[in-house]
């Protein structure tokens, strides 16, 4: 019996089906809304009246391909792309109170305490940190149901020549 089930559990464990269309629509979905959302968490959508005047088509769709591209390894997923993540999620309170990263956030922020610290997080609204959670779920979503997507090493590198199409203007 305990060699039957250890058969049925190594052969279960080296079956694994294809993705289907609800995973490309997960990945996208997150990557997408990630992408639409990142703008406002760097604080380019400051002083603005919408976030929808800092969006370009060109730099959602390079998000979500890098972020795509990312993934696909688990050394870049883990030490490139979800560090990423985070460093947007904890930037995004600062980037929509004060706007672009400069010199002058990089010096208050080294230069503060634990007790300044609190009392900033305690001026923000909820609604900012609902849109970092949010910012932070469609990325983490995005990047884990991208990687249950396997594509060839060509094809990876057929992203990366479009992203520096892409980047020119």
């Amino acid at each position: 019996m305990l060699l039957h089930k250890s058969k049925f559990c190594a052969l279960s464990n080296s079956f694994t089906l294809p993705p289907t269309l609800f995973v490309y629509l997960i990945a996208v979905t997150g990557l997408l809304v990630f992408s639409l959302l990142l703008p406002a968490a760097m604080g380019f959508a400051h002083g603005k009246p919408s976030i929808v005047e800092a969006w370009d088509w060109k730099n959602i769709l390079f998000v979500v391909l890098i972020f795509f591209a990312l993934s696909q390894y688990r050394i870049t997923r883990w030490f490139v792309a979800l560090p990423l993540i985070l460093i947007f999620g904890l930037y995004m309170p600062a980037g929509l109170l004060y706007g672009k990263p400069s010199l002058i956030v990089s010096i208050a922020v080294l230069q503060t305490n634990p007790a300044e610290a609190g009392e900033f997080l305690t001026n923000i609204p909820w609604q900012v940190f609902a849109g970092v959670i949010g910012l932070l779920a469609s990325g983490f979503i995005g990047v884990f149901y991208s990687s249950k997507i396997r594509v060839s090493a060509k094809i990876i590198l057929g992203i990366g020549v479009a992203q520096n199409i892409l980047s020119f203007p």
